[in-house]
C-alpha cells in the first residue's frame, strides 16, 4: 500500500506522505490507525457480487505529520467467511 516503486500503488504512496507523512516503513502505525477508527465509523454497502459484499468506510486519520485527511478503506466480506478483509485505502480527494 505505501511502497513508491510499485507500478500501480506508487501514486498513493506518494499521497499518503505528502497528506499524513506516512511511508513505507510506517504501514504498521498507519494500520494501528485505520483499526483504531474503524468501529466508530459507518460501513457502505457498495455492492454484492460473486466475490462478496464489498463495503467502503471513511476513517478521519491523523498522520505523523500531524494533519487530519479522510482514509477511504474498502473491504469486503466473502461467502462463508462471515469477516471482512480489506482490499485498498487511498487518501479522499478534498
Amino acid at each position: 500500500m505505501l511502497n513508491p516503486s510499485h507500478d500501480e500503488g506508487k501514486h498513493k504512496a506518494r499521497v499518503f506522505k505528502s497528506a499524513l507523512g506516512f511511508e513505507q516503513s510506517d504501514w504498521e502505525e498507519l494500520k494501528r490507525r485505520i483499526l483504531e477508527e474503524l468501529p466508530y465509523q459507518e460501513a457502505i454497502l457498495q455492492g454484492e457480487g460473486l466475490w462478496g459484499r464489498k463495503y467502503l468506510v471513511i476513517l478521519p486519520i491523523v498522520g505523523l505529520n500531524a494533519n487530519t485527511a479522510d482514509v477511504e478503506t474498502v473491504w469486503i466480506i466473502r461467502p462463508k467467511t462471515g469477516f471482512p478483509t480489506l482490499v485498498t485505502t487511498l487518501v479522499a480527494k478534498r
